[in-house]
């Protein structure tokens, strides 16, 4: 497993691992002269998006005990990867990422696969 953990152990979401990711949103003052996140075009956004990210440190975590769930602990892992290991990361481990290219190195963990999404024979 490889996950994106805060510096508890936390996991967190994969994005927010991603180089720059913290620097999307910071607390700011709004049009009505409130506190406010603000994205880096200085836009209103939720809340939540600075109270994530401001002030925390992300960082990949590699094996381990522990789920890819937001909020679950990592722990009995490393910081640092094995050379000799393959990692899924938990966009891996959930049918790919975004733009619907494989997962990293092409592991897969359990489940049907592809070949069983479709129900039963042709």
């Amino acid at each position: 497993m490889q996950r994106c953990v805060d510096d508890g152990n936390v996991v967190a979401p994969d994005q927010f691992c991603s180089q720059g990711f913290a620097t999307h949103y910071h607390w700011g003052v709004g049009p009505a002269g409130q506190r406010q996140c603000l994205n880096a075009s200085n836009q209103p956004v939720n809340e939540a998006a600075c109270s994530y990210t401001v002030g925390r440190h992300y960082h990949w975590y590699y094996g381990g005990r522990g789920s890819y769930a937001p909020g679950s602990v990592a722990y009995e892992g490393s910081e640092f990867p094995r050379s000799t290991a393959r990692y899924a990361t938990a966009t891996d481990a959930h049918g790919g990422s975004a733009s619907g290219e494989s997962g990293k190195g092409g592991v897969s963990r359990g489940g049907f696969g592809r070949a069983g999404a479709g129900g039963r024979g042709a």
